[in-house]
């Protein structure tokens, strides 16, 4: 290379001149050949001159069917395998048990099936962290079957069930056996509690995993056996094993922390970690330690191999349901920027290690993802995983590149390679999160970041001076022993020569707010001159006079959008201003945002730059249109098509995203589709429009229902139905009173699902009142249903102009749609609600107003 590389992703074009001979003569004939080549690499720097410490990450080997593939450029030696009862002493489709499928149980271990993947994970001298899967293929294999498991069905036969652990303890003890002194990490099963009704029960996982435990260490007292291996909302799980005794047969805790599409804040990573801890606390086994044995980020592939998809492209391609970018009958529901991605892993990892885990093992490593037609859906789950959890990228054509998520990672592994990482201690500081850890070399490293938008911290350090390496690698040295750096949710790493990172008090506090009319804000906070007064080391009498400012951003608007101060050395000052929220339009995905991050700037004392965020809360608001003439009647069925191709002006609200999901939301904390939780926008969503004449309010929602099925009884919302809500009090009614009373209402439709059905309506706060003189018509339609909702101005007991048929004023307003289970469901869940998704609230909009959006006359 002409110069040192830096860190970053590389796309290096090789053209060569040569000569080749002549096909015809090759002796004595030559002509000049063209030869183009590319090569597509990320570099991050080593740091090499300092001593490692301790041994700290790993890959899941995801079905990886290539020997000597191991990318041993990152300095990873920890590796993830399965190893499956059912293929070792089989595999089960092969005739070979006297006419039967698989082979005689009682064949000679010597001549099993053995996983090779183990053997070269060993041979290329890789710590290898064997995962054993009793899940019986055959019926001499199982013992029973879980209570309302559905068998997965093969030509060879059933697979599921509790194993026989008789036999399942020959094939433990062999594999102990043939690996002692070489495996030195078993694992019990893999995500056991995941599958929903298909998953091992509490108490018998206890059962497997003493099996394991006993037959592994009487062979190799000195192998660890890990237990749980949990994945999406496994605390509850393992809570339950722990009470069954399951704590006694492990030697540490496995755990998976998947929490793509969402970050690792977000779906409480934190918290989750915590509880875990608290439950290994109050066990027999009160020391266990845990791994992370296998935790990825769903990033999106690129179509370009030179760029990451942007941001904006990214999202469209999401609504346009481009293959392997969305998932829309599964999890994760979409995938997130390259950026996104590598965030996440970064802050997932340090949380972890926050929490003492021993390994962060990444997922998943295998050449042959992501598949080479990725962009067509042809194999989406090729190899067994999803592409793009792969870490290596590729573009629609099929060629590999890596990407920021992998050079993130690149960046993590050598950014603490020196570091002790289960001895770190958390930052939670005035919205600073991240950890500071020791390293062999003496000094320390700490992994920030932002909690919510961009801030300027205060660091101090014992030693002068300080390296900085942000999250993808870009390195600068800082002098001195106070530091000004503005962090954002990028992870960025401090290393210093002596231990003492401490995060300084902010010049900023007290932030307060009061919303005393829908859409205006009051803000207000102190500001502090830090600066000491008086004489003495340290001291300083410099004034600091500046300005904050407030720029429009995210549709809000500031008065004013400049406070100028002048504050003495240890005087303060408070500051306010009017946040002046947006109307979103009803085609803005975030119609139903309720909280916004914006940034304040001002300039330290010595003219350096300082941001901090302010949150806001606003109430989701929507606009109301005006019908069109041809709809300026009662509705009719006549009247359908003209509903269903009216656009409003500001078009439609969607309810089709997790977070709206009330009833039948997947665990924050997830890593795969359980059938019990809502399965995406394909199974349940809706599109909802608003409209006005001199008449009344009229509301349309458009259902997308998979398992469309009226309740079995009426009224009731335990099946297909609508709710509307409508709050019509005064403004200055609706502000300090959420509970229902005289101007709140809740009405549930229940859809027409065949020719000559009627929508009924169903009054279901009518202890408040009723809507009088409503009307409602409905047809199904291919995959769903729609419904239009008429009320009287007259029945609402809202002001309105009769030049323009517009209320006065605006109105408290929500949309929920129900589904039932699928119709083959286990009979226990025939008579129940699966999903419940709602626009703007909760679950608790029935009793409570506080979730309701807010609709303004357009």
């Amino acid at each position: 290379m002409p110069a040192p590389l830096a860190s970053d992703v590389y796309h290096l074009k090789i053209h060569t001149t040569g000569l080749a001979s002549s096909a015809a003569t090759p002796d004595t004939t030559t002509t000049t050949a063209e030869l183009d080549t590319e090569k597509h690499f990320f570099h991050a720097a080593r740091r090499t001159t300092e001593p490692a410490g301790t041994p700290k990450f790993g890959l899941h080997d995801a079905d990886n069917r290539l020997f000597g593939s191991w990318p041993d450029a990152l300095g990873l030696d920890f590796a993830h395998v399965y190893a499956h009862w059912g293929y070792t002493v089989g595999p089960a489709w092969v005739r070979d048990n006297n006419g039967d499928y698989g082979i005689d149980p009682d064949t000679p271990s010597a001549e099993w099936n053995w996983p090779p993947r183990v053997d070269w994970l060993l041979g290329q001298h890789l710590t290898t962290y064997v995962s054993l899967q009793s899940e019986p293929f055959l019926p001499w294999m199982r013992e029973r079957a879980y209570p309302k498991q559905k068998f997965k069905k093969y030509v060879w036969g059933d697979r599921g069930g509790f194993p026989k652990l008789d036999r399942y303890r020959q094939f433990v003890r062999a594999f102990a056996t043939r690996y002692q002194g070489r495996v030195h990490h078993y694992e019990v099963e893999n995500e056991p509690n995941a599958g929903g009704d298909n998953g091992i029960p509490p108490a018998d996982y206890a059962l497997i995993s003493r099996a394991v435990f006993e037959e592994v260490r009487a062979v190799d007292p000195a192998a660890r056996v890990y237990g749980i291996c949990g994945t999406g909302n496994f605390v509850p799980w393992m809570r339950e094993v722990f009470a069954a005794g399951g704590a006694d047969y492990m030697d540490a805790v496995a755990i998976h922390t998947y929490v793509t599409p969402q970050l690792p804040e977000a779906a409480n990573l934190p918290q989750k970690l915590g509880e875990v801890r608290d439950i290994i606390a109050k066990s027999t086994r009160p020391n266990l330690s845990i791994l992370n044995s296998e935790t990825g980020t769903y990033v999106a592939l690129r179509e370009n191999v030179d760029r990451p998809i942007p941001p904006e492209r990214l999202a469209q391609l999401i609504k346009d349901g481009f293959p392997s970018l969305t998932v829309p009958t599964g999890w994760p529901n979409h995938a997130l920027t390259e950026r996104e991605g590598a965030l996440s892993i970064v802050r997932n990892a340090t949380y972890n290690f926050l929490a003492g885990a021993e390994r962060f093992t990444f997922f998943g490593w295998n050449l042959h993802w992501p598949a080479i037609d990725w962009a067509t859906g042809g194999a989406r789950h090729s190899g067994g995983g999803s592409d793009g959890f792969a870490l290596i990228s590729a573009t629609k054509d099929g060629v590999r590149t890596p990407s920021q998520h992998t050079l993130a990672i690149g960046v993590l592994t050598a950014q603490l390679e020196g570091a002790l990482h289960q001895r770190g201690r958390a930052i939670d500081n005035a919205g600073v999160l991240g950890g500071v850890f020791p390293k062999q070399n003496g000094g320390e490293v700490a992994v920030l970041w932002s909690g919510m938008g961009k801030r300027s911290i205060l660091l101090e350090t014992t030693s002068p001076g300080a390296e900085l390496v942000t999250l993808f690698g870009q390195t600068s040295n800082l002098s001195g022993n106070t530091h000004a750096i503005e962090l954002g949710d990028e992870p960025i790493y401090l290393h210093t020569a002596r231990p003492g990172i401490r995060v300084m008090s902010s010049p900023v506090i007290n932030l307060r707010q009061e919303t005393r009319e829908p859409g205006r804000t009051e803000i207000s906070f102190t500001l502090v001159n830090r600066n000491r007064s008086g004489a003495g080391a340290g001291s300083t009498t410099k004034p600091w006079a500046d300005r904050v400012e407030i720029p429009p951003q995210q549709g809000w608007r500031f008065e004013p959008a400049t406070l100028a101060f002048n504050l003495a050395p240890g005087k303060r000052t408070q500051l306010a201003f009017t946040a002046i929220a947006p109307v979103a339009s009803g085609a803005t995905t975030n119609a139903g945002q309720r909280s916004f991050v914006i940034d304040a700037i001002t300039r330290l004392s010595d003219g350096t730059r300082f941001t901090f965020p302010i949150v806001l809360e606003a109430r989701p608001t929507a606009r109301l249109s005006p019908l069109p003439a041809s709809l300026s009647q009662t509705p009719t069925a006549a009247s359908a098509a003209a509903l269903a191709a009216w656009q409003p002006a500001d078009g439609e609200l969607r309810i089709d995203t997790p977070d709206q999901v009330a009833v039948g939301r997947p665990p924050k904390l997830t890593s795969i589709q359980e059938e019990q939780f809502w399965a995406g926008s394909a199974e349940l969503s809706a599109r909802v429009k608003l409209g006005y004449d001199r008449d009344g309010l009229l509301v349309y929602v458009d259902v997308t229902d998979a398992n469309v099925r009226l309740p079995q009884r009426w009224p009731d919302v335990r099946g297909s139905v609508v709710e509307l809500f409508f709050d019509f009090r005064p403004l200055e009614q609706t502000a300090g009173s959420p509970a229902y009373g005289k101007g709140v209402y809740q009405v549930v439709l229940r859809p027409a699902l065949q020719s000559g059905d009627t929508v009924e309506i169903w009054n279901a706060s009518k202890q408040n009142g009723i809507l009088e003189s409503t009307t409602a018509i409905g047809a199904p339609r291919t995959g769903g249903y729609w419904v239009a909702f008429r009320i009287p101005w007259a029945s609402t007991g809202l002001p309105f102009d009769p030049a323009t048929g517009a209320p006065t004023r605006g109105f408290g307003f929500d949309v929920a749609v129900d589904a039932p289970f699928p119709a083959d469901a286990h009979a226990s869940r025939a008579d129940q609600r699966k999903s419940q998704i709602v626009l703007f609230g909760t679950a608790s909009n029935s009793v409570s107003t506080s979730g309701f959006g807010f609709v303004v006359p357009r």
